[in-house]
């Protein structure tokens, strides 16, 4: 009997698992910026902020399409590293930096209330 019960939920799970693989999870919009791939790379940061902060941060973007960050002007420790970690080696879409491949952002970081 606790075999037929093991087998039954088996089944049940493995039919479960066919229905959601089939479905498609929504598509993210493309960035249409670079500012825009910056911002959803440093976005959700788990960070404990006592006011809203202003960070100017200057990178490139090398050949292979990788975000190299050269500076990160803010007096937070933590948030510089948090900036750095995110975004160094990160790829970005070539369509982004057609123009240029040094870029300057500001950035602005808000405490959650």
């Amino acid at each position: 009997m606790q075999q037929l019960k093991t087998k039954a939920f088996a089944i049940a799970f493995f039919i479960c698992s066919l229905a959601f693989a089939g479905a498609n999870p929504a598509e993210k919009d493309k960035p249409e910026s670079i500012g825009e791939a910056v911002a959803e790379m440093l976005s959700y940061p788990n960070l404990d902020l006592s006011s809203d902060q202003f960070v100017t941060v200057a990178f490139k973007v090398n050949a292979k399409n990788q975000i190299e960050v050269l500076s990160v002007e803010t007096d937070d420790y933590f948030l510089k590293r948090f900036i750095t970690f995110r975004l160094n080696h990160e790829k970005v879409n070539e369509d982004l930096v057609k123009t240029k491949s040094h870029f300057k952002v500001l950035i602005k970081f808000s405490e959650l209330d």
